[in-house]
């Protein structure tokens, strides 16, 4: 390979992991604000606990998830960095064709494509045992919680309105029922 090859490479494979950088702690904030109150029902769940069990493996997961898109987005703004900067303007002068062009992308998405398949072969799927197994035991749980329905009301008809204070879904039983109908204005 030549220097403009590793040039190509090395700026397009540094794009793509710039690009599944910032698409991991998204993915991480947006888990998080979805599950912190159920992290924070359990007493004896701590940070380093959630750290290495659970987000450890959920990155993996993700990262390994990501990569297609990761792969598109990263083309698209190295190509539109060299365009902006000229080059394939220079490299089109240089008498060096399209194809010869499109060699590094090869390569790269080639090497992609070989990290990804032992990733998805070897990788994930440990770390996906060890993931599901932490979301059983601390997030999928049905908590007491769960078990009741608070403040709930319904509409039966134009003029009849149902309320119930708490519902138990265990037992089916509500507790403080009203029905209101209302008649015209």
């Amino acid at each position: 390979m030549k220097k403009l090859d590793w040039y190509i490479l090395k700026r397009y494979l540094v794009t793509f992991l710039f690009t599944l950088m910032i698409l991991i702690p998204i993915a991480i904030a947006i888990d998080i604000s979805e599950k912190i109150d159920k992290f924070l029902y359990h007493d004896d769940l701590g940070f380093y606990q959630i750290l290495n069990e659970y987000y450890k493996n959920f990155t993996i997961y993700y990262a390994n998830t990501f990569m297609p898109l990761a792969v598109f987005i990263a083309v698209i703004l190295f190509t539109s960095k060299l365009s902006n900067n000229t080059e394939i303007v220079a490299m089109t002068n240089a008498k060096i064709s399209f194809t010869r062009f499109l060699y590094p992308y090869f390569i790269g998405a080639t090497i992609v494509t070989i990290i990804a398949l032992g990733m998805n072969h070897f990788v994930v799927p440990n770390s996906s045992k060890i993931r599901t197994k932490f979301e059983a035991k601390y997030i999928d749980r049905k908590t007491s919680k769960d078990r009741y329905v608070k403040d709930f009301s319904l509409q039966l008809s134009d003029s009849t309105y149902i309320f119930v204070h708490s519902f138990d879904l265990k037992r089916n039983q509500g507790y403080f029922f009203s029905s209101e109908v209302y008649d015209g204005l």
